[in-house]
């Protein structure tokens, strides 16, 4: 059985509702989803969203919902631009990508 990766969520609150955001170094984008009932500390699961060919968060990832909120971590990192996630699909990684995929929300650094 292949363990998939844990990685932290950011509870985002909106005026239609709550939501989970979680940084993909992979496509270099936020992924979201509904949080339900989630609170900080509690682990969850989610199906894959990244569209990286070479992620290992296809197949789905764990996520640690944390203290920190979205709105804290948001303006940490960059996402990727339009012609970027052309090239990361494309599987054409080159420095600039790499940098933005070495980037991680200011909070992840402190774990």
């Amino acid at each position: 059985m292949i363990k998939s990766p844990n990685l932290p969520g950011y509870l985002d609150y909106r005026p239609d509702g709550r939501y989970l955001r979680v940084w993909c170094a992979w496509c270099v984008e936020w992924h979201c989803c509904r949080a339900g009932d989630l609170r900080p500390a509690h682990i969850t699961h989610t199906v894959g969203q990244c569209y990286a060919p070479d992620s290992p968060y296809r197949a789905g990832y764990g996520i640690t919902v944390s203290l920190a909120p979205f709105d804290a971590v948001v303006r940490s990192v960059r996402e990727a631009t339009a012609a970027d996630r052309k090239a990361i699909v494309a599987g054409r990684i080159d420095p600039a990508i790499a940098a933005l995929r070495a980037q991680r929300p200011r909070e992840e650094l402190m774990l």
